[in-house]
């Protein structure tokens, strides 16, 4: 379960996803050869992203063992639950992020799924990307949604944005 934990975190953060995207990720979803991902978010928003090699390389080896797991019926499920073989659950993602971020983190510091995704936009943006690509990559279908993240980019960052986008300000 390793294998299939690095590549659900892999794929949550590396694609900006949503724990509901991540869950409802299928077989058929997933197109190797091409590296992507088809996801549908909120309001049935669809958007095909781009997986990063190193949450491709995750994925390939969770996948040569992913059959091991399947119980019943395969639905094609991306990732299986230890317990069912069926897929996961969100509320069992939720307590295995919390005591893996208590372990590495400590009690302090609550980890939860969305905070991968908030993490991914920010680092996007911090790293220069402009905020209408970080809004297509999170599947935003309105910027205001995205225009949140500049709170937690640098004041001069924030500033160039302003300067540059005076209508998104």
């Amino acid at each position: 379960m390793d294998l299939r934990n690095r590549a659900f975190l892999e794929l949550l953060y590396g694609c900006g996803l949503r724990m509901r995207e991540t869950l409802n990720a299928t077989l058929d979803d997933l197109d190797r050869q091409a590296q992507t991902l088809r996801g549908t978010g909120k309001f049935g928003h669809e958007r095909v992203m781009p997986v990063l090699p190193s949450a491709m390389a995750a994925m390939e080896d969770y996948l040569t063992v992913r059959q091991r797991f399947v119980r019943g019926p395969d639905r094609g499920v991306v990732f299986l639950s230890a317990d069912t073989g069926k897929a996961m659950h969100h509320n069992s993602v939720g307590a295995w992020l919390g005591r893996l971020g208590r372990r590495a983190l400590g009690d302090e510091v609550r980890v939860h799924p969305h905070a991968l995704r908030h993490a991914a936009a920010v680092h996007l943006l911090r790293g220069g990307a402009d905020i209408r690509n970080v809004q297509e990559f999170l599947g935003h279908l309105d910027l205001d949604s995205t225009k949140t993240y500049l709170r937690l980019v640098p004041g001069h960052l924030r500033v160039d944005y302003d300067r540059a986008m005076p209508a998104l300000a």
